[in-house]
This record gives C-alpha cells, structure tokens and sequence, in this order.
C-alpha cells in the first residue's frame, strides 16, 4: 500500500448566486465535511481515518489488507490491539530537527528529518492559523518523514511536529513553521489563455468589464433598445444627434413642452393669425411695456373698475365741483394743523353740556360771589368748587414739537332772573385722567385758567369763555365749562345748551 496519505481537495466556496435553497444544502455539507475534516470545530469531533489507526499501531492487522476489517486476526469481529500504557522509564523521542514548509496554490508540504529511532511509533502534526503553539490543533500523525496539507488559496498556516515512540511517550515540539499557499491572480494567468470555453455562460458582471472596453463594433447591429437607454442619456452637445435628425414623425403629439422652446424662440412667423385668444394670456401677464402711450380709451375701462389702490394722485382738476358731500369725510379725519393760514381754525370735537335747573350753592350771600371769583384760582373757594356744566376730552395727533390749540366754552343762561343776581363762569383745561380734574385748588395744574363775572341781570346775554395754550402731540387734554349763580331765589335758574369747542392752529 501507498506510505503516502491521499490528498484531500480544499472545499472550495459556495457561489453566491446561486438558488439560496440549494446554497443551504451546500453549506451545511461544507460545515459537516470540514468538521470531520478538522478543519473547524473542536479536533475531538474530527473523524478518525484506517490510515491513522495503522499508522498509531491500533489497527496493525489492518495494514497489508485495509479493506478487511478481519484480516490477520483470524476472527470475525474487528478488534483492536490493547492500549500501550506510556512507559515513564523509556527514552524520550529527541526533538524534530529539519522541519520545513513549501506551498503550492492549495497544497502545503511538510518534511523534517528520519529521526533514527527503532521505536517510533508516528509523528503527530499540529497547525493553527497564527505563531501560537497553545491554540493549535493536531491535524494528523504520520509514520513517514512527509506530510501534506490540502487548504485554500491564499492561506497561511503554521505547523509544528513531535515524534511519538511505542511506549506512548511524546518528544518535544519542533520550532514552528509556516507557509502560504499561492492566490491565483492576473500576474500568474497568461495572456489571452482564458477563452469562451473557460467561461460559464452569463457570469460575467458589470464590474468585471472596464470602462470605455465595449465599442460600437462590439455590437450587435439594432442590438441597443430604448430599455437600455438611461432617462437624458442622450445630450445633442454629445455629438449624438445629427443634425436634420429628428423629423416631424419622430415627436408625438403635444410632445414639445414650454421647457423646450428657448426664450424668444417663437416669433411672429411661426403663429398663425387670430390664434392668441385670451385664454392663452396669463393673469398679471400683460405688462405696462406691452401697452402702447395712449393706447387704453374710456371704453376699454368698466365702470366703477378704478379702485383707491389704482390712484396714484389725484389733484383738485380731476374733481368735480361740489362732488364731496359731508358724508365722504371720516369722523375726526381732518387734522387742518399747520395746513391752512395761522390763525385759522376748524372744529375739532365738542361736547354739549346739559340743562342745569340748580346749582348747589344757594347758600351764598349776596356779593359772596364776587368774592369768591377773586380767589384764585376762581373756580373755588372756600372749600367749594363751581358746578360743572360742559367737559371735553381729545388726543392730540403726533407731531414734533408743539402746536397751538383754543378753546372755547359757551352757554344760554335760562330761567327767571330777577336783576340782582350774579353770575360767573370759568374755563379749565389740564393734561389729568381724572372724571373731577376741575377740582384742584392748584393753579398751576392748568394749562388755560379764564372767567367772566356779570352783576345783575344776564339772561339775554350768552356768556362766551375762550383760552389757547400750547399743547404737544400724541397728549390727552380735558377741558372744563364751571358756573356759578349767586342770589338766585327759587333756583330754577341755570346754563343751557352749554358747549365746549377745540381748535387747532397752526404752530
């Protein structure tokens, strides 16, 4: 029989692309063959081969006829020899000496030398994938002074080796060693020896072919469709289109976008008559340089079509006289300061005060009220204050600095007046919030202090106040109309139809 061990071919990878059905199958055989192979897994799982039971001396009676498991024995049974307990007394195999390694592209090939024993019993080999005794794993023992190792391409393994006697007794390792077998790659293939007949039919892939290798006489004549043909592949500045190439018969109907028209592309030329009706002009499309100077008439405008955001200015010709009623100006809106002559004025705002039919100082003596509008300020004294007959309140508009504003109060005296009344009445105007603001003692509160006293008889006389002061803008201001009648005997007298008037003037 051979002394040398049958070569056992690397498990090559199992192809991705294949069936995954299929893929599972041969996966799990490739496990379950490397496992028994040793060559993954824990080595206690890997099977035991004839060869290695001869070569250990359990199955010596195996070794001119292996294929008989009874041979030599005479028996019917299969049985092996009795297990040699080590001897502690016997020599120790010396150290292997010579090892080396070669590798081929899946083949490693290890010899070391004969090492002269008359009891050596095999050489067991170890290996692991990194220079580390204490994880490797023994793969094989052998009798002869060769071994071999099937792996893959590209592999490094390292190998170490120690010689076993019949005694059981193990030597020490070897110094380790180490090979790498061979990768297939472009330097180690010839030039043009692959060939149609080395190819399997459709695995050649996109990445296998360089860019710019296919040529137009590579192709096939009408072999490119429109399925192969990437979205704006094709560009007319590639040089791809000829010129006059594409015919009326070649662009479908309504196929020409906007986006394809170049800007000022289609001239007059190319549009019929009559063919731009209003439904193909755009809202806001139409644009003053589009109009010609005097080209929109009076019938071109609908009626009440002119809205206040269309007017730019509108000057005194374009209105006719007499046309802007009362009714067209908003309440409050004429703000006449510094818009007319100094001096002028316009009214603002008022209030109408009402009737009064008693006043409640009808305690006063005769001449007290003479007294009293020589006080200062005239609208109290002695604790009491004058009644109030008419008040107003306004904002001034914002401006910057100040403007002038006069104030005028005025009323009708009404009832019996016997002539031996007096009467007198007082005008305020302060900057306060309060509903009672006349009722300060204080003269400088005021911006206008003013009054008027008659002796005697004023029925027929309407009693007129006016003031003006400075005022500034954006400011609330009250105004205040006060009376007071002395010596009015059954007190249905008082003011009526009282009235308080604002104007603003020009600063």
């Amino acid at each position: 029989m051979s002394t040398t061990g049958t070569k056992v071919p690397a498990i090559i990878d199992i192809p991705a692309d294949i069936d995954p059905k299929i893929k599972r199958v041969l996966d799990s055989l490739k496990e379950a063959s490397e496992v028994r192979l040793g060559r993954r897994g824990d080595p206690r799982d890997r099977a035991i081969t004839l060869r290695e039971l001869v070569d250990s001396g359990l199955a010596v009676e195996l070794k001119d006829n292996p294929f008989d498991p009874n041979a030599g024995t005479g028996e019917t049974d299969f049985a092996l020899p009795p297990f040699v307990q080590p001897d502690p007394s016997a020599p120790v195999p010396p150290t292997p000496t010579g090892l080396s390694a070669g590798a081929a592209f899946t083949t490693i090939t290890l010899d070391w030398d004969d090492p002269q024993i008359s009891n050596l019993a095999f050489t067991e080999v170890w290996r692991n994938g990194s220079d580390n005794l204490g994880s490797a794993v023994r793969v094989d023992t052998v009798s002869a002074n060769v071994w071999s190792d099937t792996v893959d391409t590209a592999q490094t393994f390292y190998y170490w080796v120690r010689h076993v006697n019949t005694n059981s007794v193990t030597g020490t390792f070897s110094s380790s060693v180490n090979a790498t077998t061979a990768q297939v790659n472009a330097a180690r293939i010839q030039d043009a020896i692959i060939d149609n007949t080395k190819l399997v039919n459709k695995t050649l892939t996109n990445t296998k072919i360089a860019d710019g290798t296919i040529t137009s006489d590579i192709l096939a004549a009408n072999s490119v469709i429109a399925g192969k043909i990437a979205t704006d592949a094709i560009v007319a500045n590639d040089g791809v289109i000829g010129n006059a190439a594409i015919l009326t018969a070649q662009i479908d109907d309504l196929a020409v976008t906007g986006a394809k028209i170049a800007n000022l592309a289609v001239d007059a030329a190319k549009m019929a008559n009559a063919t731009i009706t209003s439904a193909k002009i755009g809202s806001l499309e139409v644009k003053s340089s589009n109009i010609d100077n005097l080209a929109i008439t009076t019938a071109k405008i609908a009626n009440a079509a002119i809205t206040n955001a269309k007017i730019n200015d509108l000057d005194a010709t374009k209105i006719t006289a007499g046309s802007i009623s009362a009714n067209r100006i908003a309440a409050n809106s004429l703000d006449i300061a510094g818009k007319g002559v100094v001096g002028s004025a316009g009214n603002i705002t008022g209030t109408v005060g009402v009737d009064v039919g008693s006043l409640s100082n009808d305690t006063d003596t005769e001449n007290t009220l003479s007294t009293w509008f020589a006080s200062n300020p005239p609208h109290f004294y002695n604790s009491k204050y004058m009644t109030l007959i008419a008040s107003a309140t306004w904002t001034t508009p914002a401006f910057t600095g100040t403007r002038t504003y006069v104030i005028t109060g005025q009323g009708q005296p009404i009832g019996s007046f016997g002539g031996d009344e007096d009467t007198a009445a007082v005008l305020l105007v302060r900057q306060t919030s309060s509903a009672t603001g006349f009722q300060s003692s204080n003269s400088s509160d005021f911006e206008i202090q003013t009054g008027i006293f008659n002796e005697g008889s004023v029925a027929a006389n309407p009693i007129v106040l006016a003031g003006s002061f400075s005022a500034s803008g954006s400011l609330q201001y009250y105004a205040y109309l006060l009376m007071a009648i002395d010596d009015y005997g059954s007190g249905n007298k008082g003011m009526g139809d009282a009235s308080i008037l604002i104007y603003g003037l020009g600063a």
